[in-house]
């Protein structure tokens, strides 16, 4: 109930740092419930389920066909992109976070795939104009959302990881012709 009235909801992260243990808790409802849906023996009471539902639990979380994003274009994409950056401040999108969510965390991916020179859907020219606006590329742990501004308001060029071992970033190690501006 508490975490419902801080957030809004009950579809509770697995790994929560606020209310640890919660998401693993609520992670063995479901399997509970799904169960004793199923005719397998289940020691969820039909009350604890009133309860659950009456908070708003939702018992399967995975994504059917009909509730998938839209597929958009890269460019509309980076443009609530923007959008989220004015409002929130910063580019670390929540994977959770409707739709731009799911497309950050492909864009971190293809990054990746991209600098092993393994097949990808990003190009030196998508990543460059998500450095230019301060995207974090490489995730490690949390930091707090006061460390993320002071990362991205400094003023210094912006900076990509290393593109190789040798710790070149991927701007000195390939030449590649930027888009003609129009």
């Amino acid at each position: 109930k508490e975490y419902k009235d801080r957030y809004g909801h009950v579809v509770v992260p697995r790994y929560s740092t606020d209310y640890v243990g919660l998401g693993k808790w609520v992670q063995r409802q479901r399997a509970k419930y799904k169960d004793k849906s199923e005719g397998r023996y289940s020691n969820l009471t039909d009350e604890r389920i009133r309860l659950l539902e009456e908070l708003g639990m939702a018992w399967s979380v995975l994504k059917q066909c009909k509730d998938r994003a839209e597929r958009l274009p890269w460019s509309t994409r980076f443009e609530q992109l923007l959008q989220f950056k004015k409002e929130h401040g910063h580019t670390v999108v929540p994977q959770h976070y409707p739709e731009l969510g799911n497309w950050v965390h492909q864009q971190r991916t293809h990054y990746k795939l991209m600098r092993k020179g393994r097949d990808s859907l990003m190009n030196h020219t998508k990543a460059l104009q998500l450095a230019e606006i301060g995207f974090v590329f490489e995730v490690k742990g949390r930091k707090p959302k006061a460390a993320i501004k002071e990362q991205q308001l400094q003023n210094s060029p912006p900076k990509l990881p290393p593109f190789n071992n040798t710790g070149e970033c991927w701007t000195d190690a390939v030449n590649f012709p930027l888009p003609d501006m129009i």
